[in-house]
């Protein structure tokens, strides 16, 4: 890779972020053209996002006249709601959501040299796992679709990373910086309810590592006002909740539906095919009028309460094929069947060099990004182990995947000063 590392560096690193957003957009939306010139998609954040626009109200993710609704975290879809007043619903607006979608994944790859370089592993590391992840989409729809908030997720994962690493510097981290960072602690799990586990583990293991009871204190003293600030971020959504919906939903409402959808005499482990299958669209109120309306007498908590109990029935009188397909899950989440046999192949390469690369980063100065990264592995997948998967709820953890797999091999041959230096 040495040569590679000189090529780089006859520009400045800014000249190579430019390229990755500017380059990487526009093979993103080359792509995307191909579909031609369609309506928007109505998914279910969508759906939120036409509600919103149309009667101001933050409902009706099933169809029309469903109720309010606390399926989708808000963010996204308030986002999606600014575009669709802007662009209506027309190809205007899937266009436009596919732009920023492309838009948000490849700034997240552009910021790969100052994560490098703040991780100690060096900014020209991170700008060849810039042009990776920018140049090598594997995992293409969900940088493009714009249907779902995969894209913003892995954008927030690494503007947290960089965040904590700065907190985490030497010295005390004080409260100010624990005021920002719970900001950004609330705004994360207003955007997507599985970054709340990982970051809980963030903020957990300092303290459970921490060499003394001094140091303990000391995250303490920033840890607790990091939290309660996240908390009056995040408390909005719950009082909204428990007014709009009868309960104070602490994240979503879906997961009794999607335990019961995903666990079932005709469950398959990927998602894409039960969808295709019109017996599994009818047990919800997706593709099932009666259920429909059953959300709308029921309300939305309580039907998601009683699809959880069903589910809960059938795994403890099939409890071989739960866990049947729970490992199929659990493989297909890390090796992902896709369309074509080269990104499937690609996506093989990601995980086995990613987790390689985090390995090789534990015995560099990188070593706490590192340790954050297999936490975010460890714990990001869990919920995707029970109900089925698809390769773009991966797609957030793929791109810090991506940032191992281009660091390690642009600098597995320096020593760890070398690499602290570049």
């Amino acid at each position: 890779m040495v040569g590679i590392e000189r090529l780089l560096r006859r520009f400045p690193v800014p000249v190579w972020q430019w390229l990755i957003v500017t380059g990487g957009v526009a093979l993103r939306l080359l792509f995307f053209a191909r579909e031609g010139w369609v309506p928007l998609l109505r998914g279910e954040s969508v759906m939120i996002a036409i509600s919103v626009v149309q009667n101001g109200t933050f409902a009706n993710t099933y169809g029309d006249n469903s109720g309010p609704t606390a399926h989708c975290m808000p963010l996204y879809p308030l986002w999606q709601a600014l575009l669709i007043r802007i662009f209506g619903t027309g190809p205007e607006a899937r266009y436009a959501v596919a732009f920023f979608s492309a838009l948000a994944a490849c700034i997240g790859f552009s910021l790969f040299p100052k994560l490098a370089e703040r991780a100690g592993l060096g900014r020209y590391a991170g700008v060849f796992a810039g042009l990776l992840g920018a140049f090598l989409p594997f995992n293409f729809f969900p940088q493009t679709e714009g249907e779902f908030e995969t894209s913003f997720t892995f954008l927030a994962i690494v503007l947290l990373l960089l965040l904590w690493l700065s907190i985490t510097a030497p010295g005390n981290p004080g409260l100010r910086r624990a005021v920002t960072f719970g900001l950004a602690l609330g705004a994360a799990g207003l955007l997507s309810a599985v970054l709340l586990p990982v970051l809980a583990v963030w903020l957990l293991a300092p303290f459970i590592t921490a060499p003394s009871n001094g140091r303990r204190k000391e995250w303490l003293r920033f840890a607790i006002p990091a939290c309660l600030i996240a908390g009056i971020v995040y408390a909005p959504w719950v009082i909204r909740n428990r007014i709009a919906l009868g309960a104070p939903v602490l994240t979503r409402s879906v997961f009794g539906l999607s335990m019961y959808q995903n666990n079932n005499d005709i469950a398959h482990a990927d998602v894409d095919v039960d969808v295709k299958s019109k017996a599994w669209q009818v047990m919800g109120p997706f593709g099932g009028s009666e259920e429909r309306a059953r959300v709308r007498a029921m309300g939305e908590v309580a039907y998601n309460a009683e699809k959880l109990r069903l589910a809960k029935e059938w795994i403890q009188s099939h409890r071989r094929k739960f866990i049947v397909l729970t490992l199929e899950r659990i493989r297909t989440f890390w090796f992902p069947a896709m369309v074509r046999p080269w990104q499937t192949a690609g996506e093989a390469l990601v995980t086995v060099l990613g987790l390689c690369g985090m390995i090789w980063g534990l015995h560099r100065p990188s070593r706490q990004l590192a340790i954050l990264s297999f936490a975010a592995a460890a714990v990001y997948p869990l919920v995707y182990y029970i109900v089925s998967n698809n390769p773009r709820y991966r797609f957030p953890l793929e791109g810090l995947l991506i940032f191992w797999v281009g660091t390690w091999l642009a600098g597995r041959k320096s020593t760890p000063a070398q690499s602290h230096s570049a």
